[in-house]
């Protein structure tokens, strides 16, 4: 994955290390819309710890007897944290949300609604993170650093998890859109690596021995999507143009985001630290409308940038993107052409019905603070809108000194 600099540079890092245990790790979703209190869809407000959303799910599908696909959920939410996120299901009522007993979850509320909850559906999250190991005395530069990401903005740099555990989910992205399978089905399955242990490790092994049958039992539960794939190499005898159709739409989807993804991070990278800046024919972000504009009246956008209303937009590259004109456009050629991406030649029946879109450069922590709880403890609280990751304002404290603890019950 490409390496971004950062915006704080001339701030020193401070080492640290975050979710010794799940408690050090809190998030909440913030609502985008009030419930109505009437319709056929129930809305409840979960808070899980130790498990990740995409489990929750489950769990909830299950005890209502439904598809996974019939729960509405405006977010995923990381598994190492105490997270609190709304769900929905049609066709129940509240009562029977709030009698649901789950595992590792409690339902905190429920109420009636129109419409079911959607991707996206959400205003932003809270945080309240713990940061263990470190050095309080230097909580000023802590408070400067979270200054300049409120005043000029924090780069909008979509966090590692976006990337799989091995990292490599953006480069199965690209191989799906480039039409090479073999790569598709090495990369989801195979190329057993350093950061592979247990049976995952002899999964992979066995596929890259030839052995996909074998293969798609030693995968352990979490892993289905590389098990159906190591079956249906099996099933095909090894023919991966074949094999690689048993990926649904979603799945990718899943993979195609994240080539975008890491494309986004690329130009992010190459306009830091002008992330606050506006150049003419480049386009914009209005973050009240959400939506992506190209520049005409420079001077008018840049005051309004100056306000925070607007920020650069840069593209989730798709078949429909357009690319920026003058000074910035040459950045983003710039960026595709070292990838080997031509606009032109995208096909888009390789993007799983993804189309082009913008995400801003910048976007603007809120309700910031932090405090230290001991010599060797600092709390951050702060709120982030849909779609930033809190990884983003983390590192540009910790640097490459932020390191994932373990924690003592494990």
């Amino acid at each position: 994955m490409h390496e971004l600099p950062y915006l704080t540079a001339d701030v020193p890092a401070l080492a640290a290390v975050i979710k010794k245990s799940e408690e050090d790790f809190f998030v909440e979703e913030l609502p985008l819309y009030e419930l109505e209190g009437e319709g056929d869809h129930v809305h409840f407000f979960v808070e899980k710890r130790g498990i990740t959303t995409a489990t929750l799910v489950r769990r909830v599908a299950d005890r209502f007897g439904i598809a996974s696909s019939a729960v509405g959920v405006a977010g995923l939410k990381d598994a190492r944290a105490v997270t609190r996120q709304a769900l929905s299901v049609e066709h129940v009522t509240p009562e029977a949300c709030l009698a649901l007993e789950l595992e590792d979850a409690e339902v905190l509320w429920a109420k009636r609604h129109r419409n079911k909850l959607k991707r996206g559906h959400l205003a932003g999250n809270r945080f309240a993170i713990v940061l263990q190991d470190t050095d309080a005395s230097r909580l000023e530069e802590v408070r400067e650093v979270l200054e300049r990401l409120e005043r000029t903005g924090m780069p909008n740099a979509f966090g590692p998890q976006r990337f799989g555990a091995r990292g490599d989910s953006g480069q199965i992205g690209g191989a799906l859109i480039a039409g090479d399978h073999r790569e598709v089905a090495e990369l989801i399955a195979g190329r057993a690596g350093e950061r592979d242990f247990g049976a995952v490790r002899r999964a992979r092994e066995l596929f890259d021995a030839g052995e996909y049958s074998a293969s798609s039992r030693e995968w352990p539960r979490g892993f289905e999507l590389s098990a159906k794939l190591s079956f249906a190499m099996h099933k095909n005898r090894g023919r991966a143009s074949r094999a690689t159709r048993c990926l649904s739409k979603r799945e990718k989807a899943f993979f195609v985001s994240a080539w975008q993804s890491e494309l986004f991070n690329q130009f992010l990278a190459e306009r830091m630290p002008a992330i606050d800046q506006l150049f003419e024919g480049e386009f914009a972000w209005n973050h009240g409308s959400r939506r992506s504009f190209q520049v005409r009246d420079l001077e008018e956008e840049r005051t309004r940038a100056a306000r925070f209303e607007v920020s650069p937009a840069s593209p989730l590259i798709g078949p429909s993107t357009t690319l920026s004109s003058g000074q910035t456009g040459n950045l983003e050629r710039r960026v595709l052409q070292a990838n080997g991406i031509e606009i032109e030649s995208l096909d888009p029946r390789r993007f799983a019905g993804i189309e082009g879109a913008r995400r801003p450069l910048r976007v603007r922590p809120l309700e910031v603070s932090a405090e230290a709880l001991d010599a060797e403890t600092i709390e951050l609280r702060f709120c982030l809108p849909e779609g930033a990751f809190a990884t983003s304002l983390l590192r540009e404290i910790g640097k490459d000194k932020l390191s994932i603890g373990t924690d003592s019950r494990e």
